[in-house]
């Protein structure tokens, strides 16, 4: 996968980054695929444009890949783990697994009828990559390609949100983070995904490194060139992916105390993802992330008024204690129990 790595604001050179903005070729052959299936955003004006991709691969309209996603598009979310599963695919037209299948996340595999059903989808888009002459097209619009990641570089100013995002935390988080630019793929509901996963189950946290990306929307057209709002990326929950991994570990640590304080729940549900540790969880990244884009960036989010909303803004004045304590809290771990105790005021609080 050809990347693109961010300066930090540091001005060291191109490279010195774990953070890295992408039009990915595995992303462009699926939108392809996407496109002659009828589906996908209208992006007309984007290059290359989905009219020229489907004339110029009109005669694989019926071929068996496009069947098979067409059909997978139906049973939703089956249409959607596609997103995460080729991620860990080699480039067109291999398509080879980068890991064991064994390592491979389980739930995405099985939404798309089990591993069986993956690999018979997969030895069809490996024959259509091929006979369609995929990555030909690809090199071909090379140029295009670069001056997209190069407007979504400028779009960043050269900041390195991870580097930030481990300042604030005080701690390495020993991963990657790849923002893939798709031009023709259009994503669905599952966007992003950190692996290995740092939450294994109760009592066991994963280790890294990890690998966080995530598959970015569709670029705009603003004064006549593409505008895919990475300069709001901050802003957007999917930015903050990365802090996941501190949170699943603070939530290993402290899961039975959490899950004692589901009464929080029901006013926040509304505002939540549908369980009670999913919007915990939910809750401190938003927490975390009001903080950082207030002491690093200078940036407010604004919140509307809810009762989630409420319970953010109290999180997020106790990481207060954590940026001045620095002595006493060394890093985001260190503090994450002070957190389960403003959820325990919360849950008293009438």
């Amino acid at each position: 996968m050809t990347l693109f790595l961010l300066l930090a604001r540091s001005g060291a050179a191109w490279g010195s980054s774990n953070l890295s903005v992408a039009v990915d070729p595995r992303f462009e052959l699926l939108g392809a695929v996407q496109r002659l299936a009828g589906l996908g955003e209208s992006s007309e004006g984007i290059y290359p444009e989905p009219s020229l991709v489907r004339k110029r691969f009109a005669a694989f309209r019926s071929h068996p890949a496009v069947k098979a996603y067409a059909a997978a598009a139906s049973r939703r979310p089956s249409e959607e783990a596609f997103g995460i599963i080729f991620f860990f695919l080699t480039e067109p037209p291999v398509l080879a697994w980068k890991v064991p299948r064994a390592r491979l996340p389980q739930g995405f595999i099985e939404s798309l009828g089990g591993i069986g059903a993956v690999e018979s989808f997969l030895v069809e888009m490996r024959d259509f990559a091929r006979a369609s002459k995929f990555m030909e097209f690809y090199r071909e619009h090379s140029r295009g390609y670069a001056r997209y990641e190069s407007l979504a570089r400028q779009e960043l100013d050269g900041t390195d949100y991870l580097a930030l995002m481990q300042s604030y935390l005080r701690q390495d988080l020993d991963c990657r983070m790849t923002v893939i630019l798709p031009l023709l793929y259009s994503r669905s509901r599952f966007t992003s995904f950190i692996w290995p996963y740092p939450y294994q189950g109760p009592g066991r946290k994963g280790k890294g490194p990890f690998s966080v990306f995530t598959i970015h929307g569709l670029p705009n057209i603003r004064d006549g060139r593409p505008y895919f709002g990475l300069g709001d990326f901050f802003q957007d929950g999917d930015g903050y992916k990365p802090l996941y991994i501190p949170v699943e570990w603070g939530f290993v640590d402290s899961e039975e105390k959490i899950k004692g304080l589901s009464a929080l729940y029901g006013p926040a549900a509304r505002d939540c993802p549908p369980s009670w540790e999913a919007c915990a969880k939910h809750l401190v990244i938003s927490a975390l992330s009001l903080r950082i884009s207030k002491r690093l960036l200078g940036r407010d989010i604004p919140l509307p008024q809810s009762p989630a909303q409420a319970y953010v803004k109290a999180l997020a004045s106790r990481l207060v204690e954590f940026e001045i304590q620095k002595a006493r809290y060394p890093n985001f771990q260190s503090f994450f129990p002070r957190l389960v105790d403003e959820m325990k005021a919360l849950a008293a609080s009438p």
